[in-house]
Order: C-alpha cells, then structure tokens, then sequence
C-alpha cells in the first residue's frame, strides 16, 4: 500500500500485456502470471511489415506498467572514433593539438584508415555581456590524414581569436572539431570535440557546505580547471574575511522594476543590508598559501566563531593572466540563544539524507532583537509537528527524531511575518529509502589451467544490513555498438517509492480592493426591481 509506505511484490497475479506498433496499434497480445518474486516473462516478435518507430509494451489489465523501445533497420557499426582534448589548456594564437583514436569494438586497432576533419570557431558571450551579439561561426581550418598502425591520429590548428570580439567582453572563443573516419572497407565513422580558449586560460572556484557550525572546522575546498573542464595545476593565495555586518537589521526593499544588469552587480555590487554576499570585507581572520597539484582540486580547513565570512583566491594562469574568485558563507553556533547575523530570517540544516535514528538538527533565526516563527514539520501532508519559538530567544534548534515510518522524506516549513514582511522558508529533508537497496557485486573466475575454459562470472547480493539475500536477477547481454544508433540506459532502481513534496503554497500579501459604486439612479431601478 503506497499510501502508507508498505511496499511489497505481487505473486501469483495475472497480467495481460500488449505489443503496440508505431501507429499505437495492438498487433499481440499476452497472458501472464507473476511468481514468488511478481515478476514474469515474455517474448514478442516484431511486425515485418509496417511502419517502423518507436513502439511499446504496456500492461492493459493487472496493474499499471509500460516500456518504449525502437524498431529499426540499420547497420551495425564496426568500430567507434574517440577525440581526446587538449592535456594543456590552450592559449589564443598558439597551436592547439588533439589526439584520437579508431578502434573496433572488439579492442582492435583501426590502422590505414582516411581521417578528414575541420575546425569551426564560435564565439560566446558571458553572462554579463547581454548587449553584445558574438559574430557568426566560421571554418578556420580543414585537412586530411591517416590512422596510424595502433589506429591513433593527431589534429593541429592555430587557435585564432576572432578579431570583431572585443577584448574588454571577456569572449570565450570555441573551437568544434569535426572528424569523419572511412575504414578500408568503406565504413564511416564519425565524431565531434568542444575547445574552449579565452584572454584567460584558469578559471576557479571556491565552495563550502551551506551548513556551518562554530564547533567543527570549515573545509573551503579549491577547483582550478580550464575552460574545458579539464584540471589544471596551480598556485593560489587565499583570503578568509570576516564581513562588516549592517548596524542594524533591515528588510529588503521589494523594487521589482528596477533592473541592473549581471555584469554591473558584479563588478560593483549594490549594497543590500539583507544580503551577506554584499557585506564589505572587514578583518583578516587567515591567510594561505596553497600548491594544486594536477587533479586540480585541494581544500583548506581553519575553524571559526559563529558570523559572516568571504574567502577569496588569487592566482594567474600559466600565461601570466591574473585569476580571481570568492565566495561568501557563515557559521553558526546551535547553543546560542541569538542569531549572529544581522539578516531578516535565516534558516539552515545540514546536506544528506537521514535515517531511522538519526536526529532531524536544523536551525532558525532573526537578527532583529525579538521574534517569534512557526515551525511546521509535514510529512504527505499531514502535520506531525507545529509549535511557536519563544520571542526573547532569536534563535532556535529545531531537532526531531527520525523513524522507519519517515522514509521518503518530511517538510520543515518556517514562517516568521516582521514590519509587514513574511518569510517564509520550506526545506525538503530526505529519509532514504535505503532498506530497500540491493548492493551487487561482481566475482569472476578463470582457470588458468584449462586454456579456452569458460569464464564464470558470481553475483553477490547482500542486504541492507549486510546480510545476504534471496533475489532473482534479470540480465542482459548488450551490444554497445547499438549506442551509435540510439544510446541505452540500463535502469538503475524502481522509482515507486514514495518521494516527500509539499503541496502546500503559503502566501503572505497585501492586496487591493476595489469597491463598486452605484449612482443614484442605478440604486433606484434596483430597488424598483
């Protein structure tokens, strides 16, 4: 029973199934009934005849259920093309190279084969730029080669900038390579790669988890990448701030007509008392040198009181070029009885699931000198817990304990109302549904003994707890190639578990009325009336 969380196999049901063609027609039908595990199976022949497409399999009696497949003609690849990106990040006007290979899907090298490819450049504007139109794409470059033994092949070209995008709008210049590959027999393959390059050749990026508490330190981790994504080393200094928090709390002002664009805001960001990322820097609370080796990735640790914070980063790609990045967060402290904030509302909970045992820890504030909230914690719409925070005490833990009968998921909804504003904040805290995964793992064996001896392959399936569990297993033997045609995706788990969402909507407005009036006359025909 869906409805309260009671999920089970049907055995021993009868299930009539149909094959429907590509015009939605019923060209079979079947009759089934499930076993221990409510699972059965089939088979359907395909139509010889008609129109081809995408056709399905649906359940029409015995419950709901249904997959679309497609039925076509084609030919099945032998071999496939992969086109590897740059290792370096490439520089504006310098020669860009790009390594690929053919090979057959049974791991054999494509050797001799005719390999013609071409570059287009485009241009892309940043976000901020949104008064620029970049110039068209055009062909810059175009040649021909051949595979080399081991069925490898090499592209080069000059990353030329397109000299009609200025400078100053930070353009990002791409690069599409395409490559067609015709074997001896005449097959032909084909394949496509993105390479970025820009004036700046690193980006980076900083983050933190949204959760912060003063008695655990805050892990700032560090990502440099190239434009392409690919890691990058680098050296970076790191800044941590503590912000300048507003005299006083302020609520924001509601100017929905005023419009300054991304670019402005952020070059220049206006001062919004309610906004943290828009605080000044103040103190210097710790400083770090930081080496980033190839993976591109590093973190930084330093513990901190509760409040507001920035970390910045500096650095410089490997051509010179200067490479900046920030970001704002804040730590918390639970005990404390006042929010350290100076911000209307605030509510905030730590990242991940829960399960039946753990502890629902979430926090609630204001940094005006008193107020009360309501705390609402739903599950499915039914309301398990609601109460009003103590006005002297401006901030809360919110704690609840988390059973069986919580999986997939509760609500926790705040809604605090200050100087004629509502804030009203809604989390959605999820409860796995973790009893009910299967771990497979994979044994093989070998003997090296009996030359062209069968290979057997073991699944172990063990529980949630550990335990080894009785299950029937459905597998497939599948032919990648066909991902040339049209890409499969295995399914991963059964999506019928119950999943929270709220269908709640709270509303906090004022809103105008208006009031008819009636002349004279008009009230004297009604009351002749």
């Amino acid at each position: 029973l869906i409805a309260e969380d009671r999920y089970q196999t049907l055995p021993n049901q009868q299930i009539q199934i149909a094959f429907r063609d590509a015009n939605r027609r019923v060209v079979a039908e079947q009759t089934h009934r499930t076993n221990d595990y409510g699972s059965f199976s089939g088979t359907f022949t395909a139509p010889k005849n008609g129109l081809l497409g995408a056709m399905s399999i649906e359940v029409i009696a015995g419950g709901p259920g249904y997959a679309h497949f497609s039925v076509e003609e084609y030919k099945r690849p032998k071999f496939q093309v992969a086109l590897e990106p740059p290792e370096n990040a490439p520089k504006l006007e310098d020669d860009v190279t790009l390594s690929g290979k053919a090979t057959a899907y049974t791991g054999a090298a494509i050797g001799g084969a005719t390999v013609k490819w071409r570059v287009e450049r485009g241009v892309q504007a940043p976000r901020w730029c949104w008064w620029w139109t970049p110039p068209p794409t055009k062909a810059i470059a175009h040649g021909t080669s051949t595979t080399e033994a081991d069925g490898s092949f090499s592209i080069h070209f000059i990353a030329t900038p397109d000299k009609n995008a200025p400078r100053e709008n930070e353009p990002v210049f791409t690069y599409t390579t395409y490559v067609d590959i015709t074997d001896t027999t005449g097959e032909t393959r084909s394949t496509s790669a993105n390479t970025r390059a820009a004036y700046t050749a690193l980006q980076a990026e900083l983050s933190t988890d949204d959760w912060q508490t003063a008695g655990s330190p805050v892990e700032i981790s560090i990502n440099t990448r190239s434009l392409d994504g690919a890691p990058q080393p680098a050296s970076v200094k790191l800044m941590v701030y503590r912000l300048q928090q507003p005299e006083s709390v302020q609520r924001k002002t509601l100017d929905h007509n005023r419009y300054r664009p991304w670019h402005v805001q952020q070059e220049s960001p206006e001062y919004d008392p309610t906004n943290p990322a828009t605080w000044e820097n103040g103190s210097t609370v710790s400083r770090k040198r930081i080496k980033i080796d190839s993976s591109g990735s590093a973190s930084f640790e330093t513990k901190l009181p509760a409040g507001a914070y920035r970390v910045e980063l500096e650095s410089e790609d490997r051509f010179g070029n200067a490479v900046t990045a920030g970001h704002t967060f804040s730590v918390q402290n639970p005990d404390q009885k006042k929010l350290p904030l100076k911000v209307p509302n605030f509510l905030g909970a730590p990242e991940g699931a829960l399960e039946p045992g753990d502890s629902l820890e979430a926090l609630w504030g204001t940094g005006y000198g008193e107020g009360r909230a309501y705390i609402e914690i739903e599950r499915a719409g039914e309301t398990l817990e609601s109460y009003w925070t103590s006005g002297e005490a401006t901030q809360k833990r919110i704690q609840f304990p988390i059973t069986e009968s919580h999986r997939g998921g509760l609500t926790l909804r705040t809604t605090f109302v200050r100087e004629n504003r509502a804030y009203i904040e809604t989390k959605r805290i999820e409860v796995a549904w973790t009893n009910k995964q299967l771990q497979v793992s994979w044994e093989r064996f070998r003997s090296k003994l009996k030359p062209g001896h069968t290979e057997t392959w073991t699944a172990t399936t063990p529980g949630p707890d550990a335990q080894f569990t009785a299950a029937e297993m459905a597998a497939a033997l599948y032919d990648a190639s066909l991902d040339q045609y049209r890409p499969h995706h295995w399914p991963q788990r059964i999506g019928s578990f119950r999943h929270e969402y709220s269908h709640l909507n709270s509303q906090f407005a004022n809103t105008q009325q208006s009031f008819n009036h009636f002349s004279s006359r008009w009230e004297n025909n009604f009351r002749g009336s």
